[in-house]
């Protein structure tokens, strides 16, 4: 049983390798697909100041929090539910930073709405996984 539990902890840096890799890689094909299918030049500078690209990589951030958070509920995987709580919690600074710092009047007020709903999903769906007890003898 420790033999079992000794290899998985070694796939740990793997998977998180594996895990932000594929997380890069769907960043670009997002910001790829925005460039060609909405006509964004595919320069940072004007990436970065493009509310729409702002928008659709928060709103993808959030869901990939979300994804990630109810699969480690499902997983009871503690690791990879708070990753996904880092990452919600890096969208939400961005969307205070960043994107509500454009945005005033209405849109603001959706904003807010918007995020809250999100967050209120992802705390009914996805409850932080209890910890693994290891009993005694064990040890």
């Amino acid at each position: 049983m420790r033999a079992e539990k000794c290899a998985s902890i070694a796939d740990v840096p793997l998977q998180v390798a594996a895990g932000t890799t594929g997380f890069i890689w769907l960043n670009a094909l997002l910001l790829r697909t925005l460039h060609h299918w909405i006509g964004v030049p595919y320069q940072f500078d004007t990436m970065s100041h493009s509310m729409l690209v702002q928008a659709s990589v928060s709103v993808f951030w959030t869901l990939c929090a979300l994804a990630m958070m109810i699969w480690a509920t499902r997983r009871a995987s503690r690791l990879v539910w708070f990753i996904g709580g880092a990452l919600l919690a890096a969208t939400v600074v961005k969307l205070f930073l960043f994107d509500l710092s454009h945005v005033t009047g209405i849109e603001r007020i959706v904003s807010f709405i918007g995020i809250g709903l999100m967050l209120l999903l992802i705390g009914y769906f996805s409850p932080l996984p209890p910890k693994v007890v290891v009993p005694e003898t064990e040890r």
